[in-house]
């Protein structure tokens, strides 16, 4: 689940593209939307708009709930108490999954030598 990394460039993200780069469907946004009171979208003739700080909140999110296995309510309070905790252990996790991934492929490469 690696951010893009030229998403700083960016100011605002689709709704499809946030959902890309979160591995979840776009529904599932929509919900979290609606549940989350640190969400705050801008909305362009009905479509949502995601900033760098929304989709970092969303990945804390998604961390939370999928991975720690909150509840909504539980990952809403976590939120609220300890964002930069949250943020930091998503993080972590995220960049731990993108080295595995990485030691993965050169594991094949070199069993591929042989």
């Amino acid at each position: 689940m690696p951010l893009r990394k030229d998403k700083d460039l960016k100011r605002f993200f689709s709704i499809g593209e946030v959902a890309a780069m979160l591995e979840l469907p776009e529904s599932t946004i929509r919900f979290w939307d609606g549940e989350f009171d640190v969400l705050s979208p801008k909305t362009d003739s009905k479509r949502r708009k995601f900033t760098n700080e929304d989709v970092k909140i969303l990945r804390d999110i998604r961390f939370l709930v999928k991975e720690q296995k909150m509840t909504l309510d539980g990952a809403r309070t976590k939120l609220k108490v300890k964002p930069k905790d949250v943020s930091r252990q998503a993080e972590a996790v995220s960049r731990l999954r993108e080295i595995r991934d990485d030691l993965l492929k050169l594991k094949e490469a070199f069993e591929g030598l042989s």
